[in-house]
């Protein structure tokens, strides 16, 4: 018996999935919100369709990271991850940015949500390491490889224009800018 109450008690400590394998249904059981507690994907849907604010700050919108509950209901986040899946392997899914955002967020912790999507005024380290200004970012090529399109990893210089960077990121996600 006491094993099970101690499993009971520990029902939602899960740790999130291993970053490779893809997740399709909403599980069962309670899972970490944004503020750390224990609800399911009904709380999460609320019976409400498209965005609503706390899908938002649970299914990875702007700047918020993915929670335990939101990839634990990627049924419910379809609005947010377009599939009604989590594929933390696309590059480009809001999975893949957030597992690779949450693993580079020493470099924009502290910065809120309305810089979050505005240039840096600076010059970078771009994809050869040479310094270049945002706005050097304009053709795709350029993009691709400092953006973190594919198979490229983001650059000092992609993460600090994230506007020049928005068709590589959450921030050309409707609702955002509007």
């Amino acid at each position: 018996g006491l094993m099970n109450a101690r499993t009971q008690e520990f029902e939602y400590e899960r740790p999130l999935p291993a970053t490779s394998e893809m997740l399709c249904e909403d599980q069962d059981g309670l899972f970490k919100n944004h503020i750390d507690n224990p609800k399911d994907c009904a709380w999460l849907g609320n019976g409400k369709a498209g965005h609503t604010d706390r899908k938002s700050k649970n299914c990875g919108w702007g700047p918020n990271l993915i929670t335990e509950l939101g990839w634990n209901c990627p049924q419910t986040c379809i609005w947010y991850n377009k599939s009604g899946c989590w594929d933390p392997a696309d590059a480009n899914s809001v999975a893949g940015m957030s597992i690779r955002a949450s693993a580079a967020e020493s470099t924009t912790s502290g910065e809120d949500s309305s810089t979050a999507c505005i240039d840096g005024s600076g010059a970078y380290e771009n994809h050869k390491g040479e310094d270049q200004p945002c706005d050097w970012l304009h053709t795709d090529f350029r993009l691709e490889r400092n953006c973190g399109y594919g198979r490229f990893d983001i650059t000092q210089l992609g993460r600090k224009c994230p506007w020049s960077c928005r068709d590589y990121n959450v921030c050309s996600m409707p609702g955002e800018h509007r």
